[in-house]
């Protein structure tokens, strides 16, 4: 019996070798592609939950200093009226007074 490989063997199983480096090295990368393509959605996952988490904060931020403006301009209407209002007596007073002023004067002169 002969141990010895013919030279057409060994040629074949060296491109048998070939062959299924080749299909580990493929699958290999696949697996790769697939985990890379893994973590990479999970890292976009976790960034556009960032996102809308800061989206909302910024909205809810916005709101409440709508509603702080909103109170504000209330509040200073509010305070304008009164002082219109405030000025609006003091005016009328005084015309009065100064009306029963010159009645008071025009009816001293008269007698």
């Amino acid at each position: 019996m002969n141990d010895r490989l013919s030279l057409t063997e060994f040629g074949n199983l060296i491109q048998e070798s070939k062959q299924a480096i080749e299909r580990v090295k493929d699958a290999a990368e696949e697996d790769f592609s697939e985990k890379a393509k893994q973590s990479l959605e999970e890292v976009l996952k976790k960034i556009k939950e960032a996102l809308k988490d800061a989206d909302n904060e910024i909205t809810e931020k916005m709101n409440k200093a709508t509603s702080q403006i909103e109170e504000m301009k209330h509040e200073s209407i509010q305070t304008i009226y009164d002082r219109t209002e405030y000025c609006t007596r003091q005016i009328e007073q005084k015309i009065g007074d100064e009306t029963k002023k010159a009645e008071h004067t025009i009816t001293s002169q008269g007698k």
